[in-house]
């Protein structure tokens, strides 16, 4: 199952930050515009990974089970036998004498055919728990470890339970037989308890996890579960109370990091919806919504796009209508900054302010500019609103970054109507008409000529 997905940057048109809440977020009125820009995601879901086997490839029966398994038996101690295969959660395993024995005791000829990929199988076969030892019947084994693979031969399905043992010198291939995944129930003897720990392993697992891998062509984000893609994939997972699949995501960024763009928000907000498509919608959109209210001020208009004024912390939304722009946005190279460090210089400056006269703190929450877009409402369909538009942020930034002063100039002296700092920053946008010329831009300016949209993520447009 896959899906590739594209997740475009936004803008702030306006932007007046009220105050701060007690849960740490500031109240603000907004308006978001989504614009050309976009990062891709390739989103890839599978519960488990399927060997695959040609009829060709295996070894042919001709109704002689003696002397077939004699050849399975020399095949597999010629290949396998005594070499280590490496499972990603239970790590080396043995293939010993014991596994081909019962093996050829547990299958039919057509199953144990299958014994020549035997390495493969364990590879990628999903970890479902243990099952301790019959009691008195095997000496030394302390337990079994159950593992759940496919095997795909030419089509047709087999589902084969793996079982290794494992002693006080480590775990083995012990055999597979056939068993379908739905009968792993509480009828089973299987530890499906979340805290089984793995003795030489030291750690925490759960038999039937998720798997979410991350990877992508930027150098500049991280691809753990620090990064919100990430977060999201796993808060869906959970959400939707799904079980042993292994995501891979790959995020192809084009929208600078740390930009006051969105960026990593729509990749989040992607995330959440690629994955309900993925699995069928098995969340509502208000669902969708409330998961991405929980990650982040933003996603909700991500996930919209658009121009939205959006209230509250900015998970509020009211679609209008803009005319359409052209937008040129500027992201100095080799500055970041984080919407953390941006609201922190709004406070200071608000407490500033309020300390020399609380009846003059024009910037204090009680007498921001609450109007302001409510104004801008009624004229958003004229080209006039673009003088009017505003970013409360930009005053407690710009004295610090004299840069990002430098690049508004450049733009209203390349004919821009209008210069503002989007969101954070350190990003700015300006609104251009017929064209404009960049080519004396600094080198370690990115420079990027965009226009608005009317949607947020969407599969992506081949």
């Amino acid at each position: 199952m896959q899906i590739q997905v594209q997740t475009p940057a936004k803008i702030n048109l306006i932007l007046e930050v009220l105050k701060k809440r007690e849960d740490g977020f500031h109240e603000i009125q907004s308006i978001m515009q989504a614009v050309s820009l976009y990062d891709c995601l390739n989103i890839e879901a599978s519960a488990f990974v399927t060997v695959k086997y040609t009829k060709e490839d295996l070894p042919h029966f001709d109704g002689d089970k003696s002397k077939f398994n004699k050849s399975i038996t020399a095949f597999y101690k010629d290949c396998f036998q005594n070499k280590t295969v490496i499972h990603p959660e239970l790590g080396e395993i043995k293939l010993y004498n014991i596994g081909i024995e019962k093996t050829i005791k547990y299958n039919h000829a057509e199953n144990l055919k299958l014994i020549i990929k035997i390495d493969k199988l364990i590879q990628n076969a999903k970890y479902i728990g243990t099952e301790t030892s019959y009691k008195d019947r095997i000496a030394g084994i302390f337990k079994f470890h159950i593992l759940f693979a496919k095997a795909d031969i030419d089509g047709e399905i087999i589902d084969l339970e793996i079982k290794i043992s494992e002693d006080k010198f480590g775990k083995k291939y012990y055999f597979y037989k056939n068993r379908s995944l739905s009968t792993f129930s509480g009828k089973s003897r299987v530890t499906e308890t979340s805290n089984y720990i793995i003795t030489d392993e030291n750690k925490n697992l759960n038999p039937i996890q998720n798997k979410i891998e991350l990877s992508g062509n930027s150098d500049q984000i991280p691809y753990d579960k620090t990064n919100l893609v990430y977060k999201a994939a796993d808060l869906f997972l959970k959400k939707a109370n799904l079980k042993g699949f292994n995501i891979k995501i790959y995020i192809e960024k084009n929208i600078p990091v740390a930009a006051g763009l969105a960026g990593g928000s729509s990749n989040a907000a992607g995330t959440l919806w690629g994955l309900n498509r993925i699995f069928e919608n098995i969340l509502s959109s208000s669902e969708i919504h409330e998961l991405a209210s929980q990650m982040g001020s933003d996603l909700n208009f991500c996930l919209e796009g658009g121009t939205q004024v959006t209230t509250s912390r900015g998970e509020i939304l009211s679609r209008i209508t803009t005319p359409d722009l052209n937008i040129v946005i500027i992201k100095p190279k080799n500055l970041f900054i984080s919407a953390k460090e941006a609201y922190e210089k709004w406070d200071l400056r608000v407490a500033f302010f309020a300390t020399l006269s609380a009846k003059n703190a024009t910037l204090s929450a009680k007498n921001a500019p609450k109007n302001q877009i409510k104004k801008e409402n009624k004229i958003l369909s004229s080209q006039s609103f673009i003088k009017l538009l505003n970013n409360n942020l930009e005053e407690g930034i710009l004295p610090d970054y004299p840069e990002i002063q430098e690049i508004k100039d450049y733009l209203i002296q390349k004919g821009c109507k209008n210069a503002l700092m989007s969101g954070s920053g350190p990003s700015v946008f300006g609104i251009y008409e017929g064209e404009i010329d960049l080519s004396d831009a600094r080198p370690d300016w990115e420079c990027f000529k965009v226009k608005t949209i009317d949607f947020g993520i969407i599969p992506l447009q081949k």
